[in-house]
């Protein structure tokens, strides 16, 4: 027993200490900075809170509610639930935040992450209400454990089913994207889901079901997103979510191969009004056109081959629509077309060089 009880809290001691390192030293994660690096830490505070319950819990299990007074029967069985609705409702938020995450890193946009995160908030809401009602009827007022067991074994399995969907809904997201967008999202699945699904496996394993490793396997599986997070921060600027310089000079064999929209390229600056300028360029490009960012407030639109006549329409489409939202925005622009038999490479080569090419800083 008290093996068992030290294993317990060794566990989620463990996965408390591993998810604490990762937060005290990764800069983006201390300032949070970036759109995933917000993503990634309220997951990872959703894991230590998880554990913290966790841990009260077994206390409270173990200390108060082993021999509760006939007067307080129905509170201690409201405050058990409750505990045990918190720590799974914890587990179900994370698979929805690890969603969310992927979202955003696909699409860009948080209006469809708060539409989605919406939609979970509803159905958890009614799952809670209802199990603590149950358990507390069923422990407390009938008086029939074996019924509450079965109530609390049946809300963690929901919780399970709902944490199921969930992990299917962020794959599903991630391969309808890739038959529809052209570069690679830089996303990885597998450093998520496959600690997550061990975690399972290990407390339905009875030789070694002692503790509750999902927890410390969540916690691992945070630190290996995040991981995977730097890792794609070497092409995507962290800040605005668009591919940056290194992925158009070490991805030329990629977007040749895969048909990447490079026909014509089109640079904007807004000096100190970058932020602003974004949504606009993202509302008016072509539909198969992507955004690069190639520093600060500079930024550099891809597209199919396209005509002069059409290109300086665009642009001019884009500083008038600037002027009315932003009235004072100045806009640098300049553009380059890729020639008959042109490289891919002569071709980067020749954006990375703008405004100094074919086209002239403020004079499309």
């Amino acid at each position: 027993m008290a093996l068992s009880v030290l294993s317990f809290f060794g566990v989620e001691t463990a996965a408390i200490i591993i998810i604490a390192a990762l937060l005290l030293t990764d800069r983006h994660l201390i300032r949070r900075d970036t759109a995933e690096a917000k993503m990634i830490f309220f997951i990872a505070i959703l894991n230590v809170a998880g554990s913290v319950i966790n841990m009260l819990s077994t206390v409270y299990d173990f200390n108060l509610y082993a021999k509760p007074g006939e007067k307080w029967f129905v509170l201690h069985a409201f405050i058990l639930s409750l505990l045990c609705c918190i720590k799974e409702m914890m587990s179900v938020g994370i698979i929805a935040g690890w969603n969310l995450f992927i979202d955003y890193g696909i699409y860009r946009s948080n209006d469809h992450v708060i539409k989605k995160y919406k939609r979970i908030q509803i159905p958890c809401a009614v799952l809670s209400l209802l199990f603590i009602l149950l358990y507390v009827l069923f422990d407390s007022y009938i008086k029939y454990g074996g019924a509450a067991v079965s109530v609390m074994n049946g809300f963690t399995s929901l919780c399970l089913v709902l944490q199921f969907v969930l992990t299917a809904n962020a794959c599903h997201i991630v391969l309808s994207a890739k038959k529809r967008r052209k570069p690679p999202s830089f996303l990885r699945l597998d450093v998520f889901i496959v600690p997550v699904v061990l975690g399972y496996i290990l407390n339905l394993m009875p030789v070694i079901n002692t503790a509750d490793y999902r927890s410390i396997c969540l916690a691992i599986a945070v630190v290996l997103t995040w991981r995977s997070v730097l890792n794609r921060y070497r092409y995507v600027d962290p800040y605005t979510g668009f591919f940056n310089r290194d992925f158009l000079t070490s991805m030329n064999e990629y977007m040749e191969k895969s048909g990447y929209p490079n026909g014509s390229g089109v640079y904007f600056t807004a000096p100190g009004k970058g932020t602003e300028l974004i949504p606009i360029l993202d509302s008016l490009k072509p539909q198969d056109a992507e955004i690069f960012s190639l520093g600060e407030d500079e930024y550099l639109l891809m597209a199919g081959p396209q005509k002069e006549s059409v290109i300086k329409l665009l642009i001019k489409t884009i500083k008038l629509k600037a002027s009315q939202e932003e009235g004072s925005m100045d806009i640098g622009t300049a553009y380059a077309i890729r020639e008959k038999e042109e490289s891919t490479e002569a071709f980067t080569d020749r954006l990375l060089k703008l405004p100094g090419s074919r086209g002239s800083l403020n004079g499309a």
